[in-house]
């Protein structure tokens, strides 16, 4: 697979960037594309919608924490709903 080239010149595809919980109480790792030439660059993703797309998955920190009601992890991390 090619080497893609993001914004700040990492080779990355894409970013992880939080935890979001499910309806049914799991969480689910979100990601931002970060391939400027990609049609879905910039938006929020997880980790399916990269497979799909061929892209490669970024490490994932380990999870610690609870999800609030608010959609930020207690560890200080912003997530973001969409």
């Amino acid at each position: 697979m090619a080497k893609h080239k993001n914004r700040s010149g990492r080779e990355s595809e894409a970013e992880f960037i939080g935890w979001q919980e499910t309806s049914w109480g799991s969480r689910l790792a979100l990601f931002t594309i970060t391939v400027e030439e990609h049609p879905s660059y910039g938006s929020t993703v997880c980790e399916p919608t990269l497979r799909a797309f061929n892209l490669r998955i970024p490490q994932i920190p380990y999870y610690e924490g609870n999800v609030n009601e608010l959609g930020s992890l207690n560890d200080g991390h912003e997530m973001r709903k969409e």
